[in-house]
């Protein structure tokens, strides 16, 4: 041998073995038996597994899927809702010099905002009364996980916009980094 402990072919030269003339070694019929009963079993525990897991992914994907409606609709509705007002209010705000009117036409923005928060909020409720994927479907979690981040994040935009209508007009790369993640391009 050598230092690693593997075997040399001149070592071997010396070894004696041991043989069965003329036999090889067989099963019983009785172990026969045994190895095919428990391929059997074997083979009705994995289909049974097979749809056992069929039904479970099934339900995972239908819950993820209705968070997604539920969160694409919510968002919709809180765009039309703070988008209708912004249309009506933006040519005013162009044309108006005067602080005080700016200020009540972009509290109207933030009243806009004020009302969609509700339906964001209950489609948030509505996500997470819904099952959550099993473990061993990372992809269905994850993509559960962005969804209820998005309406998080678009919960925050509203309210951000509720507390100051002027935050509309502002930036807000983490709200479109969200959607992105939630659904995509």
């Amino acid at each position: 041998m050598d230092r690693w402990g593997t075997p040399h072919p001149e070592d071997a030269a010396g070894a004696e073995v041991l043989e069965r003339a003329g036999r090889e070694p067989r099963l019983t019929s009785r172990g026969r038996r045994w190895v095919a009963a428990s391929m059997a079993l074997l083979a009705v525990a994995g289909a049974a597994l097979w749809l056992v897991e069929e039904r479970v992914r099934g339900r995972d994907e239908r819950a993820v899927a209705a968070c997604r409606d539920v969160a694409q609709a919510a968002d919709n509705r809180s765009l039309v809702t703070v988008g209708f007002m912004v249309d009506h209010v933006e040519p005013a705000l162009l044309a108006v010099r005067e602080e005080a009117r700016r200020k009540g036409l972009v509290a109207l923005v933030a009243e806009a905002a004020q009302r969609a928060e509700p339906g964001v909020v209950a489609a948030v409720a509505e996500c997470e009364r819904q099952d959550t994927p099993a473990p061993w479907h990372p992809g269905l979690r994850s993509r559960r996980a962005a969804y209820l981040d998005y309406l998080d994040a678009r919960l925050r935009w509203l309210r951000l916009i509720a507390a100051d209508g002027q935050a509309y007009y502002r930036d807000r790369p983490w709200l479109a980094a969200a959607r992105e993640a939630a659904f995509g391009g």
